[in-house]
């Protein structure tokens, strides 16, 4: 009887946390810092790509707290994961009116996530510590990327379907390097 209460405690409150919707990749600039607000400890010298991606959920809404974003090369391995900062809110942009409508009828929103040209590649997690496995450089190889949006909760947290970014949409952002907007 126990296991059946505490089975049914964790639906209800799985059923707690807000969608995280469905994103889908809009576009891949070239910056050479991260805005302030992303309490970036270090700065990498070779600059970040700011994957800017749209939403049909809002990841400001009340009980979308503790987001964070994780990137792999493709297909998505979170035992291989590149550090991604965000997701953080793309202030509405006065060409992007009107307001797209998602299947779902509300309004689509933009966000970007930054990730470092070059960096390390860390592993599973050992020990309460995600080990250096190896590095990444995307000028030397721009292969494909996925980066997904978690929200941590308990009991377990929820992740976004990967979104995928091409090789090619990579490559023409590093070769295009201009601040983004």
């Amino acid at each position: 009887m126990r296991i059946i209460i505490t089975a049914l405690g964790l639906v209800a409150l799985a059923g707690c946390k807000p969608p995280m919707g469905n994103h889908e990749f809009v576009d891949a600039q070239w910056v050479q810092d991260v805005p302030e607000s992303a309490d970036v400890s270090r700065q990498e010298e070779m600059g970040y790509l700011a994957l800017k991606f749209s939403s049909d959920a809002d990841l400001n809404a009340e009980g979308m707290n503790t987001l964070y974003s994780e990137a792999s090369a493709c297909p998505y391995d979170e035992d291989r994961w590149l550090p991604a900062f965000g997701p953080f809110t793309v202030p509405p942009d006065p060409a992007d009116l009107p307001i797209w409508k998602s299947d779902a009828g509300g309004p689509v929103l933009k966000y970007v996530v930054y990730l470092p040209v070059a960096a390390e590649i860390r592993g599973a997690l050992e020990n309460g510590k995600s080990p250096e496995i190896g590095r990444y450089d995307l000028q030397v190889d721009p292969s494909d990327l996925c980066f997904v949006v978690e929200q941590v909760g308990y009991p377990w947290a929820t992740r976004s379907e990967p979104v995928v970014v091409s090789s090619q949409r990579i490559a023409h952002a590093l070769e295009n390097r201009k601040p983004a907007e």
